[in-house]
């Protein structure tokens, strides 16, 4: 099927197409030796050439046998539905408002892309390989339970096969003695007995309860590693990232981690235990019976598979489509209830609601497709299990009637039938769930496998603060290498003295002084220095920690006052919280709220004015206590009186400290010991306030205006 599919050949399938030939000739050859009483002599030879030259070919196939390389661009680009490379190492992005055929369309190419990666690769095998980075997390090999759990499953696992192997053939028994002591009083107790308190009992009500408890240890360990792994890659990405992310396909990645681990339960419930009862199986049933009943019970299983490989991709073709309406939805939900302002005050509350009932239908629609095409499959498998047990039954009545076996041989076969085509029941599904927890996976795989735009150097160092000297030499930046939005600046900020950016909106101010001093994104060409130190060659925990900052836009979690102005400074006091309030003029109203600072704020600070918000902003850098500050636009929605108590508190905290004030209220950095005048990336003036207003240029323009 590999061979016939392919359309660029591979050895390694060769080789697996003449390993099961080479078997297959096996069998036949030592059951026609052996089994046959009349055999050729020549036929047998020519049995024995053949098993030799497929060998031969193993080998040779196997010598020759293609290396796939690890950093072919196809194979180092993960697959996703849109899989393009997007700006800044943000996910993909998910066509929510397109119409029903793009969606479609996009499913299809999904799966498409994901069947050429397969050929690329050279298999399902290289393909799957790509997800071995989540290994040390799926499998919890650091935990020093693992191994121990580990021996009790192999224990547990062995011993089910053998109640597998012992129950078929104690019951035929059963089967054989009743049928000889029919007209009798006489009972098989040994048995029966036999069969129900050391099989039964033992199977059922100890050994399985074990097994599964031990198994949802595992289960509990790597999925608590991987979905903190996956917590841990998203905190860990650059401000890049995270500027063009969508927070919904984002978490919707993340919980992908919950289908991960369970390919842990699949390879150890399923997987291992159904190769094990086919080798046993095939190998009783050949004793008990010929070769002729293992035949037809693997050609079944060969059956089975040739449907599942041939069907499941057709049957799974919608689902690349259903998983996108899936994501979807859970986009429009989680950002309408994010923005749920926005359509409340553009009245668009039904809108959101129609856009939510579009997607939400198509995803039913394809969830129906998607269904009636499962069960076009399991009418095909079912086929495969009727032709095959019929086959098998026939064979086994025959030599039952010729009483070449016994009734209870007859009854032992109808039984092995039922323990070992009922897990292809499960199997059919695995195939299916394989495929689509691949096509899910991938936008883990591409989380994953997303690089930080800005990491540490090898060699470098914490940051050695020294009074707070920053230059800004030469430097100059554009998103993405797109049109430059900072060009070729150059200013030094004496320790401790204050500098004030102004200028028109997108000048290039909070890039200036927030993304790039916080190196959020590294500099496209120049350099920043805080006393002397290239911040690309210091550590960015230690730079970071020297900064603080009061943006426009306030970050809360969703917490208690308290906590959230804590979080600041996470070993602080409460003294020292209520302190750092006072000194941003926002205690007394925190008092006057119903729970005081216990009071939770609601998600992002929704429960509090704008005002309230940029001050408990202020209070979190009262009480981090940096050693540089920025402020950006701090004092932009707060009154009048409120702005003059927070700027003496600010002129207290910024005493001694070097500050990057950030304002359109030009009456708040009049005082600033260097003011520059941002136009179009570049600076246009520069000089403290009364230099800048003899000048009569653009701060002029702007001071006379506001």
């Amino acid at each position: 099927m590999r061979l016939a599919d392919a359309s660029t050949v591979y050895r390694l399938t060769h080789f697996g197409t003449y390993a099961v030939v080479t078997i297959l000739e096996t069998a036949l050859c030592l059951q026609h030796s052996w089994f046959s009483i009349y055999h050729d002599h020549v036929q047998l030879a020519l049995h024995i050439l053949r098993v030799l030259l497929l060998v031969w070919l193993c080998a040779i196939t196997l010598e020759l046998a293609p290396r796939i390389s690890n950093t072919d661009e196809d194979s180092a680009t993960p697959l996703y539905p849109g899989s393009e490379r997007t700006p800044h190492g943000a996910l993909p992005k998910l066509d929510l408002e397109g119409d029903s055929q793009t969606k479609g369309d996009n499913g299809r190419n999904a799966s498409n892309e994901q069947l050429q990666r397969v050929e690329k690769l050279g298999g399902w095998w290289a393909y799957l390989k790509e997800f071995r980075i989540f290994l040390p997390y799926i499998i919890p090999a650091r935990n020093k339970k693992f191994y121990f759990y580990g021996v009790i499953v192999i224990l547990l696992i062995l011993s089910d096969r053998a109640s597998n192997m012992l129950g078929p053939r104690l019951l035929g028994d059963i089967v054989q003695q009743v049928y000889e002591l029919q007209g009798t009083d006489q009972l098989p107790w040994r048995h029966i007995l036999f069969l129900v308190f050391v099989i039964k009992i033992p199977h059922d009500l100890v050994l399985t309860p074990i097994q599964r408890g031990v198994l949802t240890r595992f289960n509990y360990w790597s999925y608590q590693s991987l979905f903190g792994f996956s917590f841990e890659t998203i905190m860990g990405l650059s401000l890049e990232y995270h500027d063009n992310k969508k927070s919904g396909e984002v978490q919707e990645a993340i919980n992908q981690a919950r289908s991960l681990h369970k390919l842990v339960d699949d390879f150890i419930v399923i997987w291992i235990p159904f190769v094990l009862d086919v080798g046993l199986a095939f190998g009783y049933l050949t004793y008990l019976f010929d070769v002729y009943v293992g035949l037809v019970l693997i050609t079944t299983y060969v059956c089975y598979g040739i449907v599942s490989y041939k069907l499941t991709p057709w049957v799974v073709k919608q689902g690349p489509a259903y998983k996108e309406a899936g994501r979807a939805a859970a986009n429009i939900m989680s950002e309408s209830i994010a923005n749920w302002p926005a359509a409340f005050y553009f009245n668009r509350q039904d809108y959101q609601k129609c856009r939510f009932n579009d997607v939400t239908k198509r995803e039913l629609w394809l969830e129906t497709q998607v269904y009636d095409r499962r069960q076009i499959l399991t009418i095909a498998h079912n086929l495969v299990l009727i032709l095959g047990h019929c086959a098998a039954m026939l064979l086994a009545a025959r030599r039952a009637v010729r009483r070449d076996k016994s009734v209870g041989d007859f009854v032992t076969l109808l039984m092995y039938w039922a323990i070992l085509t009922k897990p292809l029941f499960t199997l059919q599904h695995v195939y299916k769930e394989l495929i689509a927890l691949t096509i899910d996976a991938e936008a883990l795989l591409q989380l994953h496998q997303t690089e930080p735009t800005v990491v540490d150097a090898e060699d470098a160092k914490d940051l050695v603060f020294k009074g707070g000297k920053v230059e800004y030499r030469n430097v100059s930046f554009a998103y993405n290498g797109q049109k430059p939005v900072i060009k070729e600046l150059n200013f030094t900020v004496p320790p401790g003295s204050t500098v004030a950016f102004v200028g028109q909106t997108g000048g290039g101010k909070t890039t200036t002084c927030d993304k790039l001093l916080f190196r959020g994104y590294d500099v496209s060409s120049g350099s920043i220095l805080i006393d002397g130190q290239d911040i690309r060659h210091v550590t960015q925990h230690s730079l970071r920690e020297t900064l603080g900052i009061v943006r426009q836009e306030q970050c809360f979690y969703n917490d208690t006052v308290l906590e959230v102005v804590r979080f600041a400074r996470l070993e602080a006091t409460n003294e020292e919280v209520y302190e750092a309030c006072r000194n941003a003029a926002v205690h007394d109203q925190i008092l006057r709220f119903p729970k005081g600072y216990q009071s939770m704020i609601g998600e992002r600070g929704v429960k509090l004015s704008g005002g309230e918000r940029q001050r408990l902003a202020i209070a979190q850098v009262f009480l981090r206590n940096p050693k540089i500050i920025v402020l950006d636009e701090a004092t932009s929605t707060v009154d009048n009186v409120t702005e003059s108590e927070i700027q003496d508190a600010f002129s207290r905290i910024c005493e001694g400290r070097t500050t990057f004030v950030i304002a359109h209220r030009l009456s708040t950095v009049e005082h600033a010991d260097q003011i520059f005048v941002l136009d179009q990336g570049r600076i246009a003036e520069r000089g403290n306030h009364e230099q800048l207003l003899e000048i009569r240029g653009k701060y002029y323009d702007l001071w006379t205006k506001k």
